[in-house]
């Protein structure tokens, strides 16, 4: 959760956090008393985040660095956002 806008931002924007399960959404909204989360800005938030991840990877790749075990780490969650990859944003 980011709290310095908390209840400023879209609810979605957090919600993306739980994941995609229609379980945890729909227990946030019982305990919110709210209404469901929009689905297209949970899509929205959710492409954001790969976007935005996607970003970092590449900087951090295209520096000079070594292949030390965090660079190792980094290339497998870089991965995971390419399209046709288990857990890529579609």
């Amino acid at each position: 959760m980011d709290w310095e806008s908390a209840r400023i931002a879209p609810p979605e924007r957090d919600l993306v956090d739980l994941g995609s399960s229609d379980k945890a959404l729909d227990h946030y909204r019982q305990l919110a008393q709210s209404p469901p989360a929009r689905a297209d800005l949970l899509r929205l938030y959710r492409l954001w985040y790969a976007l935005a991840e996607t970003a970092v990877y590449l900087m951090q790749f295209r520096a000079g660095h070594t292949a030390d075990d965090n660079m190792v780490e980094s290339w497998q969650n870089f991965l995971t956002f390419l399209p046709g990859r288990q857990g890529s944003v579609s």
